[in-house]
């Protein structure tokens, strides 16, 4: 799978996903992926979510403990992913930043910045390719969030237009696409990687 190339798709316990790139952690090649469209293809999925808590000194927060991230680590540990697929998620090593909390003023390498929050799970980023849903808001229903920060207490989503203008508070809610790293050794057993026939993957 680390051969192939972004925007391809990969069925994932029968949810499309699609290849956001190719990463190198820990000395091992790992293929970040993203939920197509959670509109589509929900796999337990809520269409709305609060994102979170914001503290003083460190602004909104993306953490495993409560909001979104624990939203999040809790569809994965769950019984919501079947085993077979929940084993090929890789977990050492993955970190994920929010930016600066004074914001990346459309300097897109600043969202990969800040503290680094250790999650098996995370979301796109500002900028990143594939953070935006289908289309327009005729094939898109809801917002979605993303990780970046905007600002010490507003964050980005993308909109139902696909655009990643619009802020939120953290207590406001929206929709979820989640993102996370496939092991080394996943391989590809069948397809194309087109949207009609994505790749089946084994380990």
């Amino acid at each position: 799978l680390t051969t192939r190339i972004s925007g391809e798709y990969i069925n994932f316990d029968n949810t499309k996903y699609r290849i956001v790139g190719i990463e190198e952690i820990g000395g091992q090649k790992l293929t970040k992926v993203i939920m197509a469209d959670y509109t589509k293809n929900s796999n337990a999925i809520a269409e709305s979510v609060t994102f979170g808590v914001t503290d003083d000194n460190s602004g909104t927060i993306f953490t495993t403990e409560s909001g979104i991230g624990e939203y999040l680590n809790n569809w994965y540990t769950g019984t919501s992913i079947n085993s077979t697929y929940k084993s090929m998620i890789e977990t050492n090593g993955i970190v994920w930043y929010q930016g600066p909390t004074d914001g990346i003023n459309d300097d897109y390498t600043k969202s990969k910045q800040g503290t680094a929050v250790s999650a098996t799970i995370g979301l796109g980023r500002y900028g990143e390719m594939f953070t935006s849903q289908y289309g327009s808001s005729s094939s898109s229903s809801s917002p979605i969030w993303i990780i970046t920060r905007k600002s010490n207490n507003q964050l980005y989503e993308i909109d139902n237009y696909g655009t990643g203008s619009k802020t939120l508070k953290p207590t406001e809610s929206s929709g979820v696409r989640p993102a996370f790293y496939l092991k080394s050794n996943v391989k590809i057993s069948s397809g194309t990687g087109l949207p009609n026939n994505p790749y089946e993957i084994v380990q």
